[in-house]
């Protein structure tokens, strides 16, 4: 009897083994989706900073004279007049 006792006691043991590695694993992919959200998150800010960023430099790297008028005034200062 103490032979049949044994596969019994041999599959008891890597059920729980296998039970300690599915519970690790399930830990490993919820921190992996963490990490991966939050990248996403960082990464969505960085493009947003950039998009900025070009807004800025397009503003900056316009011509002198854009939208002024042919005498140097601006649309609005000829309506003031």
């Amino acid at each position: 009897m103490a032979k049949r006792s044994e596969p019994k006691a041999e599959r008891g043991r890597l059920e729980s083994e296998l039970g300690g590695q599915l519970k690790a694993a399930k830990a490993a992919v919820e921190k992996a989706e963490a990490a991966c959200r939050e990248e996403a998150q960082r990464s969505k800010r960085f493009e947003a900073e950039w998009a900025g960023l070009q807004k800025q430099n397009d503003e900056t790297q316009r011509p002198v004279g854009a939208g002024a008028t042919s005498r140097g005034r601006s649309p609005g200062a000829w309506r003031r007049i």
